[in-house]
C-alpha cells in the first residue's frame, strides 16, 4: 500500500495481484514523506533504504531500539525500521497493514483521499485463492493442508488463517458497500497495459514490472472440486459478478 504525497496518488494493494511488483516499480519515485507499507523483503533485497517517513514512524514507538534503528545504527537497522513502521499503523489499518480497506485509508487522511488519484489491481478470485494457498504453503500450517480444507478454514477465519480471513474477499479493499471508491481498477490479466495507464496518469516513466513473488505456472482449476468452487463464489460474489470473472477463464 502506498500513499504518495509527492505524486498525489494512493495505491490500495489487493493480495496476490502483483502488488509487490507494483510497489517496487514505484518506490524509486517516492518522496521523503510518502508511506509505503509492505514488500519489506523485496526492499531489503534491493537495498532500498527506509525514507524519512519510515524512520519518523519508527520513532513513534519510543523504544530504545527504535531510536538506534531510526538513526541507522546497529545491524539489520533497515529491517528493524520497516518492522517498527508497520507496528505504528496497526491501530489504523489492522494487523495486515499492507492490505488496508478503503474506508480505513480514507479515515487515516481524508484530505489526501479526496485529492489523490486512487487505484488498485484485481484478479480472478478463483485464481487468486489458489495463489494465496500456494504462497502460504510452508509459511503456515494451513498452507500444508489440502486445498479444500484451506478454503474452509480461510472462510471461517480459524486457526492460523484467522488473520487472512478479511483478505479472502478483496472487494472492501477498493469499495464501500456496493460502490467502487477508487478512480482506476486495473486487472492482473492485463497488468502491463493497465500499469502503463497508471504511470501515464501520474506522469511517471513506465518501469518494467518484475516478478517479485512469481510461482511456477499452474492451472488453478485443477485445485477445485464442486464444493470449493461454490464456496469461493459465495465469498467473492460481488467481485466475480462486477468484473465478469468466470471459473472457466
Amino acid at each position: 500500500m502506498i500513499i504518495s504525497y509527492r505524486h498525489k496518488f494512493t495505491f490500495l494493494h489487493c493480495p496476490k495481484t502483483a502488488g509487490s511488483s507494483i510497489n517496487m516499480a514505484l518506490v524509486p519515485h517516492l518522496g521523503p514523506r510518502d508511506i509505503l507499507l509492505g514488500s519489506e523483503d523485496e526492499r531489503l533485497t534491493a537495498n532500498v533504504r527506509p525514507n524519512f517517513r519510515a524512520r519518523l514512524d519508527a520513532l513513534q514507538l519510543r523504544q530504545p531500539l527504535s531510536v538506534f534503528a531510526a538513526l541507522g545504527i546497529g545491524p539489520e537497522w533497515q529491517r528493524r525500521v520497516l518492522g517498527l513502521q508497520s507496528k505504528t499503523y496497526r491501530g489504523c489499518f489492522g494487523p495486515k497493514v499492507d492490505h488496508p480497506r478503503a474506508k480505513q485509508v480514507q479515515a487515516f487522511d481524508e484530505k489526501a483521499w479526496e485529492r489523490h488519484f486512487k487505484f488498485t489491481f484485481v484478479r480472478n478470485p478463483y485464481e487468486r485463492t489458489v495463489s494465496m494457498y500456494l504462497f502460504l504453503r510452508g509459511k503456515s500450517e494451513a498452507g500444508r493442508e489440502p486445498f479444500s480444507a484451506f478454503v474452509q478454514k480461510l472462510i471461517e477465519g480459524t486457526g492460523p488463517l484467522a488473520g487472512w480471513r478479511e483478505l479472502a474477499d478483496t472487494w472492501p479493499v477498493y469499495a464501500s458497500g456496493d460502490r467502487i471508491v477508487v478512480d482506476f481498477v486495473g486487472r492482473y490479466e492485463t497488468l502491463g497495459a493497465d500499469f502503463k495507464s497508471v504511470c501515464d496518469r501520474l506522469n511517471l516513466p513506465h518501469p518494467t514490472l518484475g516478478h517479485m513473488k512469481a510461482a511456477p505456472r499452474y492451472d488453478f482449476r485443477d485445485y477445485y472440486d464442486a464444493d470449493t468452487r461454490k464456496s469461493v463464489h459465495r465469498l467473492c460474489e460481488r467481485e466475480i459478478d462486477y468484473f465478469g470473472y468466470r471459473f472457466e477463464n
